[in-house]
């Protein structure tokens, strides 16, 4: 019985922070939003001048409970970030997993802190994974909580049959009466998701920790260069704080060179013209690269 505040995607995504202002407005207990969404919001309270960051403050937003954070790969310094400049309590923080065939989430972390993420050693990824020590490289994947009551979740090997311990990266798998029976008339998607005693592959990668979900990215979306396991939006998330990349409009991926005989890098992003002027990103969008890419 409780009411819902519907808003057209668009009007937030061209305006920020008129997510606040309606959660302000409605007095709002729940809302959420992928990760995307709260990096909008944290890189419109940066922009200068900044008043904003005074004024994100002065949203009155005692009713709110949790916002949930699902949908695509959930980073620690986005949610960090988020909380600080909104003025929230961490614990208002939700990251969780869910996809439309398990109605919706299934794992949810209510307890998030800035210490909510596992720092591997990226020397581990192949194996059993360690925590690095303090100072060291490491990749950070968020804990996104234990499974809800009534469902199960595994993380399966190779063979996407078989159990892997704890602390070891797999194939993310789910079970439970939530779960869909199958994709209707399209016999090839469920053989290739169901892969037996009621499990579905969710085509993503993770590990578990204490019994705690860790995705680490989607099956196939890591990239190999010189022999080095490098995850997608891990590199994605460092492009996006290159001044003049308009952030989330950042894609990944690697391109074979025969040449030299291993994967290379390749980036797509799109510009920000508020930050590099429009005769660059028209340079951009007319090929002319070489020289304004220098200068960018």
């Amino acid at each position: 019985g409780m009411a819902q505040v519907q808003v057209p995607t668009a009007e937030v995504l061209g305006q920020p922070l008129l997510w606040l202002e309606l959660l302000e407005r409605h007095s709002v207990n729940y809302s959420w939003s992928p990760n995307f969404g709260f990096n909008l919001v944290v890189q419109e309270l940066q922009r200068e001048p900044s008043p904003h960051a005074a004024k994100a403050r002065r949203y009155q937003l005692a009713k709110l409970r949790r916002l949930l954070n699902a949908g695509e790969q959930v980073t620690r310094s986005v949610c960090d970030d988020f909380v600080s400049l909104v003025g929230l309590a961490p614990a208002v923080m939700q990251p969780s997993f869910g996809m439309a065939e398990a109605c919706t989430c299934m794992t949810y972390n209510n307890s998030y802190s800035s210490a909510s993420s596992f720092r591997a050693d990226p020397l581990s990824l192949g194996g059993a994974l360690r925590e690095a020590a303090l100072g060291e490289a490491a990749i950070e994947f968020m804990d996104l909580g234990p499974a809800m009551p009534g469902v199960e979740i595994r993380i399966a090997g190779e063979d996407r049959a078989t159990a892997e311990a704890e602390m070891v990266i797999g194939h993310f798998q789910i079970r439970g009466d939530v779960v869909t029976p199958g994709y209707l008339n399209n016999a090839r998607a469920n053989a290739e998701a169901f892969v037996g005693g009621g499990w579905l592959d969710s085509g993503d990668l993770g590990f578990l920790r204490r019994g705690r979900l860790h995705l680490t990215g989607r099956w196939k979306e890591s990239i190999c260069i010189r022999g080095a396991n490098y995850y997608c939006y891990e590199i994605e998330r460092c492009a996006e704080r290159v001044a003049g990349v308009l952030p989330t409009f950042v894609a990944a991926t690697s391109v074979r060179d025969e040449a030299l005989g291993t994967e290379q890098l390749l980036v797509f992003f799109s510009p920000d013209a508020s930050a590099v002027g429009e005769a660059a990103v028209e340079a951009l969008r007319a090929g002319r690269v070489e020289g304004e890419v220098r200068r960018l």
